[in-house]
């Protein structure tokens, strides 16, 4: 009963109108499928006619093995319906092959083609059963036909209609026209209407299905372009988030005006050097830097001008210490800068405090008619946890305090 119902279902006009407003809705879509119907049919007429010669050709050396050896004599007649038929497969291969490999495929011309050779078959199939004697061979070369033209899908279901009915009528009317008695005729012409019915349902559900299937795979094709489209979208969304989450960690952790460190970062990165230099028994230096006399400036020339000169001494030390690896620099307040670094070696830490003290008071800004100095204090030492770069810090502010205290302008170290 369910099978029943859905093919019910499936014949109904509801479901035809259906179809029918589904494929009027695509624009494009109908012809798209008219071509890739025409390239399958091709492919399955290319296929499946070398097969029907080959049936033909030994159809016709059976025949003529039966009527030399006078096994069975079915006349001059039928050996000539079937070297035609094979004739026209012929034809009908070379026209078929020719016109599906021409570029551009042109769906047209083959779709022409396989109409001519399907017109052909039906009217060779009048001439052979209007000219046989044989009813049984008529009925098997009609239904033979019927299932070749209709089950390999060569045609679309009004195409099949016509040459099923349109054949299985024109047999009648032999039939009726030739006389012909006897329930055997009559059985064979309902047999073959049931037939003809049958091959009709499968010829639409198969047509129908190979519209569905393509209909899906643009369907299927359209939204995967969508999906990366929206993919590829979020992507770059992803993207600049990342860069605006990056940029506003690096706001965060970092002094506005100089662009130095501030102390946000200064816990997190004393906590991954002091793990570095624990493991690998490195030692830590701390360089602490103070400009001299700084109020001055800022009493002097004013607040932007001391910003002027507070952006310009950070650049000096982003350079001083440029080439060196795990040494990073940090705004403490007003003035003070700090350098932490597990890079530096004795001679190293001082040549580069003495070239930073240098470039600072080369420091030029049009406006500033003084020389900026500052004071550097230098403690280098073992560590055995993030709170020992925390003391080298003090030690490291006491020996600027020291600097100053002998004069400024200069660098106070101690080594442990």
């Amino acid at each position: 009963m369910k099978i029943i119902e859905g093919l019910e279902h499936r014949f109904s006009i509801d479901s035809i109108k259906k179809e029918i407003a589904l494929w009027s809705e695509e624009d494009g879509l109908n012809e798209e499928f008219k071509i890739q119907f025409a390239d399958f049919n091709s492919g399955i007429a290319i296929a499946v006619i070398p097969i029907v010669i080959v049936l033909c050709f030994v159809t016709l050396i059976i025949t003529e093995a039966f009527n030399r050896f006078g096994v069975y004599s079915t006349g001059n007649f039928t050996i000539y319906c079937y070297a035609t038929l094979m004739l026209i497969c012929a034809i009908a291969y070379f026209l078929i092959y020719r016109a599906a490999k021409t570029e551009p495929f042109n769906e047209k011309k083959v779709n022409g083609a396989i109409y001519a050779v399907s017109t052909s078959v039906l009217i060779w199939l009048f001439v052979f059963v209007h000219g046989t004697s044989s009813v049984v061979g008529a009925s098997i070369i009609y239904t033979a036909t019927i299932s070749t033209v209709t089950q390999t899908m060569i045609l679309p279901p009004v195409f099949s209609g016509f040459y099923i009915f349109g054949g299985l009528t024109g047999y009648t009317l032999i039939n009726i026209l030739k006389k012909t008695e006897g329930s055997f005729e009559t059985d064979a012409i309902l047999g073959m209407a049931i037939l003809s019915v049958i091959w009709f349902m499968v010829a639409y559900m198969r047509y129908y299905s190979r519209c569905r299937l393509i209909y899906n795979e643009k369907i299927i094709s359209a939204q995967n372009e969508r999906l990366d489209d929206i993919v590829k979208q979020l992507i770059e969304e992803t993207e600049q988030l990342e860069d605006a989450k990056a940029k506003l960690e690096k706001a965060y952790v970092t002094d506005r005006l100089t662009g130095a460190y501030n102390r946000w970062y200064w816990d997190k990165f004393i906590n991954s050097i002091s793990k570095e230099c624990i493991e690998c028994q490195k030692d830590v230096s701390v360089m602490m830097i103070d400009l001299d006399n700084f109020k001055n400036v800022n009493d002097t020339y004013g607040h932007g001008m001391g910003d002027e000169c507070l952006i310009s001494v950070s650049q000096v030390i982003k350079d001083g210490i440029s080439e060196f690896e795990n040494t990073e620099f940090f705004r403490l307040g007003g003035e003070e800068f700090a350098i932490v670094s597990s890079s530096f070696g004795k001679t190293e830490l001082l040549s580069s405090a003495n070239k930073i003290l240098k470039d600072i008071t080369n420091i030029k800004i049009d406006g500033l008619n003084t020389m900026l100095t500052a004071s550097i204090g230098i403690y280098k030492g073992k560590i055995s946890s993030a709170a020992d770069v925390e003391k080298h810090l003090s030690k490291a502010d006491a020996q600027m305090y020291n600097a100053k205290a002998n004069g400024k302008n200069r660098v106070s170290f101690s080594f442990e």
